[in-house]
């Protein structure tokens, strides 16, 4: 899953869509490394997942693959944090 959102990230997610799917990877992928002990890295991809999703719509639109929104990324910081 590093490598699939390494090439979302690097088309520049110049939409929506893209920043959606780059953000939800981030937040599956920190969780992930939450439940593993790999602290730092959780909070890191938690950190990046934040920023790929603070100009999102606070609701995805209907039909959204990956419907993720700030408070969603908020969500998953909290079950890093719990994770840990």
């Amino acid at each position: 899953m590093e490598s699939a959102a390494a090439r979302v990230e690097a088309t520049g997610l110049r939409t929506d869509a893209a920043s959606s799917a780059y953000a939800q990877m981030l937040c599956t992928l920190a969780y992930t490394a939450a439940r593993g002990a790999r602290r730092a890295e959780a909070l890191a991809m938690v950190e990046e997942a934040r920023r790929a999703a603070r100009r999102l719509p606070l609701q995805a639109p209907a039909g959204r693959l990956f419907p993720i929104s700030p408070a969603a990324v908020d969500l998953y910081a909290v079950g890093v944090h719990w994770a840990q």
